[in-house]
Formats: structure tokens, C-alpha cells, sequence
């Protein structure tokens, strides 16, 4: 099993801030596994939304490539 402070810094090293840590460790178990739930997908959101952005550099650099040669 996993200790509060270990707790404390995986989440915080997953974005959590202070206050929703303070709040985690107040939920039950259920509830606990729901907000990891909303946080990954989140985080998923967020890092698609930024995969998104690198293709669309991607091709802009690639046509531009393709057209000074």
C-alpha cells in the first residue's frame, strides 16, 4: 500500500494542485477512483490537443520543405 506522501507527490507530479490534493485525500474510495479517472482523461485531452498542433507544424514545415527544393 502506498503512503499519504507518495500519494501527495504522484499526484502532484500528475498536475494536481495543493487544494485538489487537499480534497483527494478527503474523498472516499470510490470517489478517489473517479477524480484519477477525470484527471487522466484530462490529461489525454490535453496531450492530443498538443499532438494535434505538432502535425500541423509538421506538414507546414514539410510543404515548405518541398517547395524550396
Amino acid at each position: 500500500m502506498l503512503e499519504q506522501d507518495e500519494i501527495t507527490r504522484i499526484l502532484y507530479d500528475s498536475g494536481f494542485s495543493d487544494e485538489k490534493i487537499l480534497e483527494y485525500f478527503n474523498l472516499t474510495s470510490a470517489q478517489q477512483s473517479c477524480e484519477l479517472d477525470r484527471a487522466r482523461v484530462e490529461i489525454l485531452k490535453n496531450l492530443h490537443g498538443v499532438q494535434r498542433k505538432l502535425e500541423c507544424l509538421d506538414y507546414l514545415r514539410y510543404k515548405i520543405k518541398e517547395n524550396s527544393c
